[in-house]
């Protein structure tokens, strides 16, 4: 478990010393997107390449999260830095291409999201967004 800090003194005038927050690196500088080839090629770490299925008002639907290794016959995914995973349509790393993208919609709908958190250290940082892409 993490100890809370308390907070510091400084005498008046005297320059801020930097937290240990401001020194990490932001999460845009320290992650990138998948591109295919990476890590011995392929579009997946786990051999599916980033193969998703996304239950949808009770129907199964097959995307892909190319870079991610999916669990559980491809209805989980496990998070492995230093990337970011973008919700695509086919199995591609085109991001150019705004048509490859999955946008999910969510109007009148749930949307759950379950984050198992067993086992991470102090200080992980992990964040999930919805971005209009």
């Amino acid at each position: 478990g993490c100890a809370a800090e308390s907070p510091s003194l400084r005498a008046a005038g005297a320059p801020e010393r930097p937290t240990q927050d401001s020194l990490r690196p932001s999460f845009v500088n320290a992650s990138r997107p998948f591109f295919a080839g990476q890590l011995g090629g392929g579009l997946g770490l786990g051999g599916n390449g980033g193969r998703i299925l996304i239950n949808e008002d009770g129907v199964l639907n097959e995307y892909w999260l190319p870079g991610a290794t999916t669990l559980e016959g491809d209805t989980k995914v496990e998070y492995r830095p230093p990337y970011r995973y973008y919700l695509m349509k086919r199995p591609t790393t085109d991001y150019s291409n705004a048509e490859n993208f999955y946008k999910v919609q969510l109007a009148g709908k749930t949307f759950t999201v379950d984050i198992n958190m067993n086992g991470i250290s102090c200080g992980c940082n992990l964040n999930f967004y919805l971005v209009d892409m």
